[in-house]
């Protein structure tokens, strides 16, 4: 169990890293999931909105879905809303403690009261549906053939899948369960960040002028870019701060010190 967890979590980090450096790559994803989704906040302006979830789709699109499967989900996408009915059942608090986390045994004794079955459900769900996308990949793509810039990681390593040595062979293992952590791991995270940083702004006026000022000065009207970061230290002192107070609050939601 322990080499299946090692080999699965390094190809994970590498594929991720390999990915990552290929920065140009990255940016036209993100950039273009950008202009999607503040074409969608721009129809509520000088409106009341609901923050929770805003940024779903800009954040599957351009962190998972263009890395993993090669293309776009859509509002209605079943694996959207697989992920949206996870991130309901453990986004409350209390379900989020008896779902196991917290109290393991309260969910191993009620399993229904504390919603636990239905988190194993949607998970299974979402298994299934990225064995689908797993699958279509094997029978697409050519054993042998290079991979090239754009391809999504589902495919980087898709001959170990055809070893019988190797823990992503299908029968031997659930190849299915790193992929699909890969499509939850850091969504939450990025999500909840993104959510803190619209309502801090929100209710720091001053500070958001400072931040709009620099971004105008450094970036103008081009489109952002990595390399831009060391020329905005004002904003990135505001996006570790708001890090920093989204952990707190989540740590004080769930009961932590």
């Amino acid at each position: 169990m322990a080499d299946e967890a090692s080999e699965q979590r390094q190809f994970i980090v590498q594929s991720m890293r390999k990915f990552a450096l290929q920065t140009q790559t990255v940016e036209f994803y993100i950039n273009n999931e950008i202009t999607h989704i503040m074409s969608n906040l721009e129809q509520f302006s000088g409106h009341l909105m609901k923050i929770a979830n805003v940024f779903d789709i800009a954040t599957i699109n351009g962190i998972r879905a263009r890395i993993m499967t090669g293309y776009r989900f859509v509002s209605n996408d079943k694996i959207l809303n697989l992920l949206k009915n996870l991130s309901k059942i453990s986004g409350s608090p209390s379900e989020f403690k008896c779902n196991g986390f917290t109290f393991p045994l309260v969910a191993k004794w009620r399993p229904n009261l504390t919603g636990h079955n239905r988190m194993v459900e949607a998970i299974s769900e979402l298994h299934a549906e990225v064995a689908g996308i797993l699958n279509l990949h094997m029978k697409t793509r050519c054993t042998g053939s290079p991979v090239i810039l754009w391809m999504p990681i589902l495919t980087i390593n898709v001959e170990l899948m055809t070893k019988d040595s190797s823990t992503f062979h299908m029968p031997q293992a659930q190849a299915t369960v790193p992929f699909s952590d890969i499509f939850v791991g850091a969504i939450e995270t990025i999500n909840g960040t993104m959510e803190w940083i619209l309502l801090f702004l929100a209710r720091h006026q001053l500070m958001q002028k400072r931040l709009h000022a620099e971004i105008i000065e450094v970036i103008g009207n081009s489109p952002p870019s990595l390399s831009d970061r060391s020329r905005l230290p004002y904003t990135e002192s505001v996006q570790h701060e708001v890090i920093q107070l989204s952990f707190r609050s989540w740590s004080l939601l769930i009961g932590g010190d």
